[in-house]
């Protein structure tokens, strides 16, 4: 009986150390994975403010050339 009770214990202690291993490798997989998630949420911000300044330019260029042409017709009134 205590064969099969040290058997057991053994079988449980193997059992509890691959689920400690498995346990640390989703851990490490998640840690991976935050990380990767914040670098490109990183470069995603820096690309929208790329694009933010490029908009901001475009519409001041759009402005100007409307004024450009608005202010000389004006004069002629």
């Amino acid at each position: 009986m205590t064969k099969a009770m040290d058997k057991a214990a053994a079988q449980r202690q193997k059992r509890m150390i691959k689920n400690r291993e498995s346990a640390a490798r989703s851990r490490e997989r998640k840690q991976a994975y935050q990380v990767e998630l914040e670098t490109l949420a990183a470069k995603l911000e820096e690309g929208n403010e790329k694009l933010l300044k490029e908009i901001e330019e475009s519409t001041k260029e759009r402005y100007k050339k409307l004024m450009d042409v608005l202010i000389p017709f004006s004069k002629r009134l």
